[in-house]
């Protein structure tokens, strides 16, 4: 018979032993501050992650912080965290779930860490405020739904290692108007044909460089 997981709290944040991940994932957060600044430790184990969800629904969350020895979110950990104006990644996360900060409509800056690869489905769905976006050298895919209705971009720089860029990614976003890709090195289908307007329903293009 499987041992069931065993849940504690240390302020305000609900958390297990993930033997699995060698560390600590937190799975809700029940406190009060608007503030929160996830540990790099507890006890003496790293956090490593986040579960399903988290975060979701905390409309008097404003500012997070999460720390370097987390390596993953898990998909729906921010969303429709309507106050949520601030989100500092730490520099070792590695993956960041689907819809993660969907509906995250306070946020206006967004800058994903190196080591991430992929910007998973939904990832910034319906973030209004969202006006830059900081997408690093390593990245190699956009997935479907990414920032659609990302309202208040207007500028999008496309580093040279994206191989693939899913159809409707950029669907709503109106403002949007000067795209860039600096780099040569991509496949077919993976850059030039995507980067169409009919994958970017409603943009008006003004510069791309490719």
């Amino acid at each position: 018979m499987k041992e069931e997981k065993e849940y504690r709290e240390i302020d305000g944040l609900m958390y297990m032993v993930s033997e699995e991940d060698n560390g600590i994932i937190i799975t809700s957060y029940d406190g009060i501050s608007p503030e929160v600044q996830v540990p790099e430790f507890i006890d003496e184990l790293p956090v490593v992650g986040t579960g399903f969800a988290s975060f979701c629904e905390n409309h008097n969350l404003e500012s997070v912080i999460l720390p370097e020895n987390m390596k993953f979110l898990a998909p729906w950990a921010f969303i429709d965290c309507i106050g949520l104006t601030s989100v500092t990644f730490g520099s070792n996360l590695e993956s960041i779930g689907a819809s993660s900060f969907a509906q995250c409509m306070m946020i206006e800056n967004i800058v994903i860490p190196k080591k991430v690869t992929e910007i998973d489905v939904e990832m910034f769905m319906n973030c209004t405020s969202l006006s830059g976006i900081s997408i690093p050298e390593g990245v190699t895919t956009i997935m479907k739904f990414a920032f659609k209705e990302c309202t208040a971009l207007t500028n999008l720089d496309i580093p040279n290692s994206i191989r693939w860029i899913d159809d409707m990614a950029f669907t709503g976003c109106k403002a949007l108007e000067n795209v860039s890709y600096r780099g040569e090195n991509y496949s077919y289908n993976a850059v030039t044909d995507t980067l169409q307007e009919e994958f970017f329903h409603a943009i008006k293009w003004y510069n791309i460089h490719l």
